[in-house]
């Protein structure tokens, strides 16, 4: 969920050949001013080692359809499924989340899940991907892992007038090599978050495994506040309350 922070704004830190040598550091970075402008990517230079990147939309297009990876009109359709079964005002947690099982025929959980019931529920993490990248989708999860999505306010005014989507020309067909590359380098960048000694925040809190049901303490919701009555003493020091008619 941090990473998507980053990308909405700045993008993700990129590490420029960061276990080889001076010379293989040095022709990382021109490629990637290269890419720069060229106009497919985003580069963001601050006081951190690491520069932050973020592909262009088109950029972001051509690399979805070379990996073979859903692309913005289908995560227009992800967000559409889960607004069609949320609220915009919600009073409950199940209705602000959506159970990624019910995007997937209500399957994927459990240990009767099939190998295929799972394969679905990554699918579906895919399909949601283009949606998250774009701002309108959110992901949260509970202690058990199981994922739950929601419209955020940036989803909800695409819902109200669909914006165009950017001009990205012809775009090339998948390849082999690229859908290889995108599998391995997803494979390495999970394993490092899984492994990375240096974690500078602990994440989301998880949602309760119980949601469904609980109430949010919203203003119209909300218990309301207990009256302190007011009471004085007399002169026998017997405490009676103060008529506030």
């Amino acid at each position: 969920m941090a990473g998507l922070e980053l990308l909405a704004s700045k993008g993700v830190p990129f590490r420029i050949n960061a276990a080889g040598d001076e010379a293989g550091r040095k022709r990382g970075e021109r490629d990637l001013v290269s890419l720069a402008d060229r106009g497919l990517l985003n580069l963001v230079r601050g006081k951190a080692k690491w520069p932050h990147v973020r592909l262009t939309p088109s950029a972001e297009a051509r690399a979805r359809a070379l990996c073979d990876l859903p692309d913005r009109r289908v995560g227009r359709m992800v967000l559409a499924a889960v607004a069609a079964r949320t609220d915009r005002e919600p009073l409950t947690f199940d209705r602000r989340y959506l159970a990624e099982t019910a995007l997937n025929g209500d399957r994927g959980w459990g240990f009767d899940a099939s190998d295929a019931d799972r394969r679905g529920l990554s699918d579906t993490e895919l399909d949601y991907l283009p949606a998250a990248a774009a701002g309108w989708l959110w992901a949260d999860s509970d202690i058990e892992g199981h994922g739950y999505y929601h419209v955020l306010p940036a989803g909800w005014a695409e819902l109200d007038n669909p914006t165009a989507d950017p001009p990205v020309g012809r775009l090339p067909s998948a390849d082999e090599d690229a859908t290889s590359l995108y599998r391995d380098s997803q494979d390495t960048a999970l394993g490092h978050l899984a492994t990375d000694p240096v974690q500078f925040s602990i994440g989301s809190l998880p949602l309760p495994v119980s949601m469904r049901g609980v109430r949010f303490p919203t203003e119209a919701h909300e218990r309301p506040a207990s009256r302190r009555r007011r009471t004085t003493r007399t002169s026998d020091n017997q405490t009676i309350p103060i008529n506030e008619s």
